[in-house]
């Protein structure tokens, strides 16, 4: 073949030689690719563009029949691809959740699956590529798969014995996990403590530890007294630690403590501390917290101060403060994920429990502050876009969940009018919540566009929930 095909063009190289010489090059360019697919050599030049052309034409017609048939693999792409392309969305979403004392596993199209049977189940934390549930038994950490197998016990009481909190709490019957959270694209868990007293409050060890699941390896990063509440940075290298009188930041490796911020601790007329709750700058180079006054209840009422917290090691920069109602509730002062824009609630002309829904933005400094909704019982957080915010609503003697893309006005979710006990965004278009129904309990998820969905139904108040996607 390789010989009949290096005469073959020798001969086409002669034909196009006298063809030049003739004046009708263009025309044998032409006809040059006809003798290649139907082998008319001979075949004049003044009719390559009638006679040869079918003959070549139908052999190559003919001829790849057999092999023209691998290319109509575009049906088997394109018929798996309406079911294909749209699934892997809704079959991302998972949700772990609690009923009675024991968890289960939620996702669209598979529904519920029971993770223990154990009945002794007060917390669930699902990982980032859904994996992998920590739990929260019997005040220790577990950790088990998705599918509900290799059910592993990560703490147990003699890890916490040597742990020194004297100067913390008295009377201390023992010390359970209390904050956990998944170390992004690691299979490795942030959590830290709260001892446990005699009588009702809340106390926290304000400490800081690290557990790797599959080894077991634990480290504690910060002693009791120097750890505290902690939220990831970003891109997850670095930690910011509050305790109810500071904010410090730190390497995921417990190292480069810095303390940015002190602020006189806030009277919550109840029996736990107050704990500030900053958020993180996109870039991860700042931290912005509001600051509420230290007796929120102190006539005249004092002011909510806003506070933007470099890490380069400039001091901390006043960006202005706001007249918030009883400011020590989390669920009254929230800054956008992106530290974007402040949402608070504000006493209103009309009084009793009707509260204004106020958006200021900011920027180096407070924004003027805007009525958005009023009626308003407690918000319930930002979109992690930090477009739409949800908020509980008082209508009549029931609340309804009410959802807002500032400036547009906010729109009610679905047709729920029960208390709304706690909310969760999954993305930035759908959201997982808790409601009351009749004697029992639903879990109910839902979309920006007010579509809702019931997902399971609990008997008893719900022990807590996390959503991955």
């Amino acid at each position: 073949m390789n010989k009949r095909h290096s005469a073959r063009l020798l001969l086409i190289l002669l034909l196009l030689i006298v063809l030049s010489a003739c004046g009708v090059l263009e025309v044998g360019i032409e006809a040059s690719p006809e003798p290649g697919a139907g082998g008319e050599e001979s075949t004049p030049v003044e009719t390559t563009v009638t006679e040869p052309t079918e003959p070549p034409m139908e052999a190559a017609t003919e001829e790849p029949a057999p092999s023209a048939t691998p290319p109509q693999t575009v049906e088997p792409t394109d018929e798996p691809a309406p079911t294909d392309t749209p699934a892997p969305q809704p079959e991302m979403l998972r949700v772990v959740f609690g009923r009675e004392n024991n968890t289960y596993l939620w996702t669209p199209g598979l529904g519920e699956q029971p993770l223990t049977d154990s009945g002794d189940v007060d917390d669930a934390n699902i990982s980032d590529d859904g994996q992998l549930v920590a739990l929260i038994r019997e005040g220790h950490l577990w950790v088990v798969d998705n599918d509900g197998s290799n059910m592993r016990q990560l703490t147990r009481d003699e890890d916490f014995a040597g742990v020194d909190l004297s100067n913390i709490a008295g009377n201390i019957i023992g010390v359970r996990v209390y904050q956990t959270e998944w170390i992004p694209d690691t299979r490795s868990l942030l959590f830290n403590t709260s001892p446990q007293i005699e009588g009702p409050g809340l106390l926290l060890s304000n400490d800081l530890w690290r557990v790797d699941v599959d080894s077991g390896d634990l480290t504690q990063l910060r002693s009791a007294g120097e750890g505290g509440n902690f939220m990831l940075s970003p891109d997850g290298s670095q930690l910011a630690l509050v305790r109810p009188d500071s904010i410090s930041v730190m390497n995921l490796d417990g190292s480069n403590v810095r303390e940015l911020f002190t602020y006189t601790p806030v009277l919550t007329y109840s029996e736990y501390q107050y704990y500030a709750q900053p958020v993180w700058t996109p870039a991860g180079n700042a931290l912005r917290v509001a600051i509420p006054p230290s007796d929120p209840m102190a006539q005249p009422a004092q002011a909510t101060e806003i506070w933007h917290l470099p890490l380069d090691g400039g001091s901390p920069n006043f960006m202005g403060q706001v007249m918030a109602f009883m400011p020590q509730n989390h669920a009254n002062v929230v800054l956008a994920p992106d530290g974007s824009r402040l949402a608070y609630l504000e006493e209103s002309d009309a009084g009793g429990s009707a509260r204004n829904l106020m958006l200021a933005s900011l920027t180096d400094q407070v924004g003027e502050p805007v009525v958005y909704a009023d009626s308003v019982n407690e918000i319930r957080g930002w979109s992690p876009d930090a477009k739409r915010l949800i908020f509980a609503r008082l209508s009549g003697n029931t609340m309804s969940l009410s959802i807002g893309a500032p400036p547009a006005a906010p729109e009610n979710v679905g047709s729920a009018q029960s208390p709304v006990i706690a909310l969760e965004w999954a993305d930035d278009e759908q959201f997982v919540f808790t409601r009351q129904a009749g004697e029992g309990w639903e879990l109910v998820l839902g979309n920006i566009t007010g579509e809702t969905q019931v997902i399971a139904a609990i008997s008893s108040p719900p022990s807590g929930f996390d959503v991955d996607k």
